[in-house]
């Protein structure tokens, strides 16, 4: 299976430390998050990883021209000219992606779970996408139902209250930045070459089997933000 990272975004959360870098150069203990998300993918058994690049994006090109990674084959999917945003980024590296299902991995992600586990899960079910997700505190809060289909998406407000549309039937989950996408999605996707995969999502819904594989328990962190750097890099001490 192939393997999108989305590496491309300006990482407003990190300045002012993406002020003159990528985010997906950033280090913590030594290594940077573009070279943690490659070896996970590639210690797992992916090949082939599609790598998009805006931000400081000749920084990542010159970066990977640098570095080898045995067995792992490196394309650049370039957005250098225009940030493509989360669901554009995998429409424009569409002509890497089409004929199977494939992954999408989010750069400033550490996480102990097993991707193939997901990918088999996806596999076994062939909905058009299957999202990673876990309980955890977040903002934004994703309901699924019985049946770990995606429903719509719940807006936690500030003070962290109750959900602001509660349905007591549907259970709410938060996305953990890691989606197995069907290559069917390329059939469905809008004309236009700028837009969220989330809101893709949350529009097909409706009218595709979109799930979620639940990893509540298994160690996840999202690296994108100053705080969550320097907590991974006492854990790893």
């Amino acid at each position: 299976m192939n393997a999108l990272i989305l590496a491309a975004g300006r990482g407003t959360r990190l300045y002012p430390l993406t002020l003159r870098r990528p985010k997906a150069l950033i280090e913590v203990g030594g290594i940077s998050l573009l070279e943690r998300a490659i070896l996970k993918l590639s210690n797992e058994g992916f090949q082939r990883i599609i790598i998009n690049v805006h931000h400081f994006g000749d920084q990542i090109i010159a970066y990977l021209q640098a570095h080898a990674w045995p067995n792992v084959e490196i394309i650049i999917s370039d957005e250098r000219e225009e940030l493509l945003d989360t669901g554009g980024a995998i429409k424009h590296a569409g002509k890497f992606l089409e004929g199977a299902p494939f992954l999408v991995y989010n750069v400033d992600v550490v996480t102990d779970l097993k991707l193939m586990d997901l990918c088999r899960f996806h596999n076994n079910n062939n909905p058009l996408a299957t999202l990673a997700i876990s309980q955890r505190p977040t903002a934004r809060q994703l309901y699924f139902d019985e049946r770990m289909l995606l429903k719509g998406r719940a807006i936690m407000k500030p003070a962290d209250e109750a959900l602001t549309h509660a349905v007591d039937v549907f259970r709410t989950f938060a996305f953990s930045g890691i989606h197995v996408v069907s290559e069917k999605i390329f059939d469905l996707m809008p004309s236009q070459d700028v837009f969220s995969i989330m809101d893709f999502y949350l529009e097909f819904c409706k009218s595709y089997p979109i799930m979620g594989y639940d990893h509540t328990g298994i160690f996840w962190m999202d690296l994108g933000t100053i705080e969550n750097l320097q907590l991974f890099e006492n854990l790893s001490a």
